[in-house]
Formats: C-alpha cells, structure tokens, sequence
C-alpha cells in the first residue's frame, strides 16, 4: 500500500514537472512571435491524409512521431465482435474486422485532430520572427503619415488656388492681404500635418494595445491548457492579423473652417481678422490697446 501511494506522488510530480516544462516552451515561443525569436512551429492537423507525417501529443504533453507506420491507437477503440477474435477467421470475416479497425482508427485520428492533440511534422530550419519591436511600430506610423499627407497637399492647393482667385478678383493678389492670408494658410498646413502626424501615433498606440490583449490571452489559454503547440498556432494567427495593414479612411477637409473663416467674406475683412487673430496669439490684445487704422495696400 505504501509502495502504491509513493509509485502515485512520483507520477504526480512527474506530471506536474511536464506541465511546467510545456508552459515554458509555450511561454517561450509566445515571446519569439511577439517579440523577436526563433523556434520550430508546427501547423495544427485539420484531416489525415496517408503519407503525411505527424506529430501526436503524448500522455505528458510530449510530441513524438505519429504516421501510417506508427499508428498505435489504444485499445479502447478497437471494439471488434468478439467472434472476430475466436478460432480461424475466413476471407470475408477478416475483410469485415480489417474495416471495423479502420473505421476505428480513423475515429480516434478524429478526435485527436478535434482536441488539437495532432500537428503536422514540419522539417528544415526553426523559423525566425522578427516581433513587433519599436520598428516595427515606428513603420507603421510612417506608413499612415505617407498615405495621408498627399491628400492633405491636394487640399492645401486647392484653398490656395481658391485664396489666389478671390485675390485677383479683388486686386490684392500682390497686397499685404496676401501675404498675410498666404503666411495663415502655411500655418494652418503645419496644423494639419501635426495632426496626421498624431493620428499616426494614435493608431500605433491602438495596434500596440491590441497585441497586448492578443499575448495576454494567448497566455491565459496556455496556462489552462499546458499545449505549446496550440498556444503558438494562435499567437501566429493574433500575429497576422496584427500584421495585416489597417484600413483607413482618407483625410477629408482639413481646410473648411480657414476658408469659412478667410474666404467666406471679403478678404479686406478676413484680413483684419487674421491680424486680431495673430496679435492675440503673440499675447496683445487689441481691445485693451487699440492699433491705429490701416489701409490695405
């Protein structure tokens, strides 16, 4: 009886000692996706196919080979009539048991395939990922700032071209007015790079977030599970998708409240404005001290 109770704690750390060894592997090939790294994947089987190698989880966790030569499936699924089993077996009897062990072992390759206990053999070299390192995050944000500043300049020359038609109507294509207007929409042109240049940095952020909650969860299922193999499938699959280019939608009037503001009206006016709005800005408030009449050369 005590020989049985030690044989029972001796298995018991032995398979905890296996789990631990598993959460590791898997913990290790999690950082290599997300962060850098290299190891060996193996794609989890969908369907058997003959020929095909395989690798099939073991009673601790362990892969080991799994092919049409090696198929060892436990007894339990091999239910065959027991007068199968008795005396000698004739041509059609033995047709008959030989698919009756088929059909059973395909349906235990099945459930293999259905608990993500079946991976299929990959050979050669360990596959290096690059991770999403600051790189990659710094990439990304370019990306988006290249895609949306030419739409940015098409507009800024479209309110140029706008400011440069209503000067000319009203004669002050070489006043002060333009000078002043055309300095206010080089200003407001910084603006709204400025703010892709944000929107870039908010969509790394978001992306960065994401993966975040994609490694956490991958992680939480590999504690729950012990399986290496199935936590790396689905961090490569949180990987891709993160990976995958974001869509985005163009930017779009950037300049409709400076042409509302300086163009809408007459541009003597707008120019006044500009001015009032400059001088506030620099911190002279033209109510307090009240700059002389100008006229608009």
């Amino acid at each position: 009886m005590c020989g049985g109770g030690g044989d029972s704690s001796k298995e018991m750390r032995k398979q905890q000692a296996d789990q631990e060894r598993r959460i590791e592997e898997g913990l290790r090939q999690i950082n290599a996706i997300f962060g850098g790294g290299t190891f060996t994947p193996h794609k989890a089987a969908s369907t058997y196919v003959p020929g095909q190698k395989y690798l099939v989880q073991g009673k601790y966790g362990e892969l080991a080979p799994f092919d049409e030569a090696s198929i060892q499936v436990p007894e339990a699924y091999l239910q065959v009539p027991a007068e199968f089993d008795k005396g000698m077996l004739n041509q059609y009897e033995r047709a008959m048991r030989d698919r009756l062990v088929a059909e059973q072992k395909q349906k235990y390759i099945n459930e293999m395939i259905g608990n993500n206990r079946m991976w299929l053999y990959q050979e050669g070299q360990p596959t290096t990922y690059e991770g999403f390192t600051p790189a990659f995050f710094g990439e990304r944000q370019r990306a988006y700032e290249q895609y949306q500043l030419p739409f940015a300049t098409r507009e800024f020359q479209n309110a140029q071209n706008q400011l440069a038609y209503k000067l000319g109507n009203q004669g002050l294509l070489n006043s002060s007015v333009a000078r002043g207007l055309g300095g206010s929409l080089q200003q407001e042109l910084a603006k709204q790079r400025g703010a892709i240049a944000t929107g870039g940095l908010s969509l790394v952020q978001d992306l960065q977030k994401q993966l975040g909650q994609e490694r956490a969860t991958v992680t939480q299922q590999l504690v729950s599970s012990a399986n290496p193999q199935l936590a790396s499938a689905q961090a490569l699959e949180a990987a891709s998708r993160a990976s995958a280019p974001s869509p985005v939608a163009p930017v779009s009037n950037l300049f409709g409240n400076w042409m509302n503001m300086y163009l809408a009206n007459d541009l003597a006016r707008s120019y006044n404005k500009y001015n009032q709005d400059y001088n506030n800005q620099v911190g002279i408030g033209l109510a307090a001290n009240p700059a002389p009449s100008r006229t608009v050369t």
